[in-house]
């Protein structure tokens, strides 16, 4: 079994990346799951404060991008980070799967067992074990900012990262260490008391899917501190200059029978309050036909290639014809996904054209092309 010993250091963490993006909704909503044994109501107090403040450093665009932008030795990494990019160990915590329940449920389970020891060190943890134990000679003098720091450090053990056992100037730059100490610096500048701040979102990661006869929208969802009312759906047409409302959810997903044209759609969200944001746009396009579709020889084989069609359906195959001269009628060559097509040269002149075939089973034909002999 191995122990992890879990000892926060209270030197500053130099290193902080420049400001990059705003932070993702998941921040905003990140939650805190933490249950607390053998403390006094005084003790659990604090850790309760440490809690809340968890939730408003994860919150803000100064934690992301200085977990982003952590470098050690001049090179954007940690150390110890278990072959994680910076933004890939901030999406771990984003997701909070812990790694005894692997749950991604955007926020920090944690159970703490409070002990007294004169000689220990803050805290330790077991690999196989959900609990962290933290010692009360600390938390006794520590700040709500400092034990937030210790949290988060044991937390990241939780989601699977590690540390040397020993004191060396490169284990603070490990990923518990490293990130509890930004958590600790950032939190120390909040008060808990402050109201907490006002945030809205628009929706994110608009997609749009259609069937032969059908549209569906989907969409993640919006946030506000205000609560969500409602998403309004607008279309605008092709040829047109106005964008009109198609209909109002509150759920994720939106459908609608297929326009007869070529379509742009937004989602406008509107929170509790009445304000609203627009999404991104996302077009509906009903399958084209390939274009520029050429024939050529060798002394052996005819090449047939084209541009390729479109559709927001996403394109299955092309399938490609042919008649030869004197033949009334056009037969299938061949079936392929590529933009191209080849086969051995006819004996005489011939006609090609290629067939579209999108996901939801529309056609397109192209141009004939000819090939002679």
């Amino acid at each position: 079994m191995i122990r992890f010993i879990l000892s926060l250091a209270l030197t500053s963490v130099l290193v902080s990346g420049p400001l990059t993006a705003a932070v993702p909704s998941q921040a905003l909503t990140f939650g805190t799951n933490v249950s607390i044994e053998n403390a006094t109501a005084t003790m659990e107090g604090k850790i309760r404060n440490a809690e809340e403040l968890i939730k408003r450093v994860i919150a803000t665009e100064e934690f992301r991008n200085r977990v982003i932008g952590f470098t050690y030795n001049g090179v954007k990494k940690f150390v110890d980070n278990g072959g994680f990019t910076n933004e890939q160990i901030y999406q771990k915590m984003m997701d909070g799967a812990e790694t005894l329940n692997k749950i991604s449920d955007n926020q920090m389970d944690l159970q703490i067992e409070m002990y007294y020891a004169s000689n220990s060190t803050v805290g330790y943890t077991y690999p196989n074990v959900s609990k962290i134990y933290a010692n009360t000679k600390f938390y006794n003098n520590y700040s709500p900012a400092t034990i937030t720091g210790n949290m988060t450090h044991e937390w990241l053990h939780k989601l699977g990262f590690g540390h040397a056992s020993y004191y060396s100037v490169s284990r603070d730059s490990s990923v518990p260490y490293a990130v509890g100490f930004i958590m600790r610096d950032i939190a120390a500048t909040i008060r808990v008391d402050d109201p907490s701040p006002d945030f809205f979102s628009a929706v994110s990661n608009l997609s749009l899917t259609n069937t032969s006869s059908s549209v569906t929208l989907k969409w993640s969802a919006a946030t506000s501190s205000n609560g969500i009312e409602s998403y309004k759906i607008y279309r605008k047409l092709s040829g047109s200059t106005t964008s009109y409302l198609q209909g109002t959810t509150t759920s994720l997903t939106y459908t609608q029978t297929r326009p007869s044209s070529s379509a742009t759609y937004y989602v406008k969200v509107t929170d509790k309050s009445g304000k609203t944001l627009n999404s991104t746009t996302v077009e509906f396009i009903p399958l084209t036909a390939p274009t520029s579709v050429t024939a050529t020889k060798t002394t052996t084989t005819a090449t047939i290639k084209w541009a390729a069609a479109k559709s927001s359906a996403g394109i299955k195959e092309y399938k490609v014809y042919r008649r030869l001269y004197g033949y009334s009628s056009y037969t299938l060559q061949g079936t392929t996904n590529s933009l191209s097509f080849s086969q051995t040269r006819p004996s005489s002149t011939a006609y090609y054209y290629v067939k579209a075939v999108d996901v939801s089973g529309a056609t397109k034909n192209s141009s004939t092309v000819t090939l002679t002999r």
